[in-house]
């Protein structure tokens, strides 16, 4: 991950290439990152310590993140005054508030018209995503929108039917096509999608799980858009990006209904 910002604050002073915060200072030294795998953010406290914490891809849950890092950060400045052995507890508590603060930013669906509730709804199994060099990516469509077909006939609300992909999976789907296949298997709506991203880590890496999807439910008489739906987000390291995905179809299920 590359350096973007820099240290910043007023009072930082530089050593080597890093920024300290003085040991009387309340408010902490900074720095923002940006590069290949995402975004994230470093606070130093008074005390020296730092800690740094990866941000969800969501630009609404990184700010979000990010004030609560530094917001932690000046309440943990204050206390260090106290108690100089506080790098164990700043962690866990930067660690809940991104958990917290995450969770908080939820993309809400653009709904257009409902789906009365009872309905069969098909679910073409989503397009894998296509970052290059990522091996999770292959089959992630099929995880995708077998996740999306299960959630959707939870509660009984409605009825999801999933179905094959009729082109390869890494191969796009327009909203036409799919909207015809679906009214050829009988269906009077269908779910299309792509996932955006996919990406599982190994036990006890400490590196967030991620999943993003871009989903649109078709009515397939006029082959017009009833609502869309994309996010992206990420979970913690003993997460699944499939646990990201459930959510997300928990989300644009309960959208959809009447």
């Amino acid at each position: 991950m590359t350096n973007d910002v820099g240290w910043s604050g007023p009072g930082c002073r530089r050593i080597g290439n890093h920024r300290q915060a003085p040991r009387n200072r309340l408010l902490p030294c900074r720095e923002d990152f940006r590069g290949p795998q995402g975004h994230g953010v470093a606070v130093q406290l008074a005390t020296g310590h730092v800690t740094a914490v990866a941000l969800p891809q969501n630009a609404i849950a990184r700010r979000l993140t990010a004030a609560a890092m530094v917001s932690c950060t000046i309440l943990c400045n204050l206390q260090s005054w106290k108690n100089r052995n506080m790098g164990k507890t700043t962690r866990i508590i930067v660690l809940g508030l991104l958990l917290f603060s995450a969770g908080c930013a939820t993309v809400r669906p653009t709904i257009r018209e409902h789906v009365p509730r009872g309905s069969d709804i098909a679910v073409i199994m989503f397009r894998d995503c296509t970052i290059p060099g990522q091996e999770d990516c292959g089959g992630s469509g099929l995880s995708a929108g077998s996740v999306f077909a299960r959630v959707f006939s939870e509660d009984f609300i409605v009825r999801a039917m999933p179905l094959s992909r009729p082109v390869p999976a890494a191969e796009s789907l327009d909203d036409n096509a799919a909207a015809a296949y679906g009214r050829a298997k009988g269906f009077r709506y269908v779910v299309n999608g792509e996932v955006e991203d996919y990406y599982r880590v190994a036990p006890m890496t400490f590196r967030p799980e991620r999943a993003g999807v871009s989903v649109r439910l078709l009515d397939t008489s006029n082959g017009q858009v009833m609502a869309f739906f994309s996010d992206r987000g990420t979970a913690p390291n003993f997460s699944t990006p499939d646990a990201i995905l459930g959510k997300f179809a928990k989300t644009f299920r309960q959208s959809i209904t009447e």
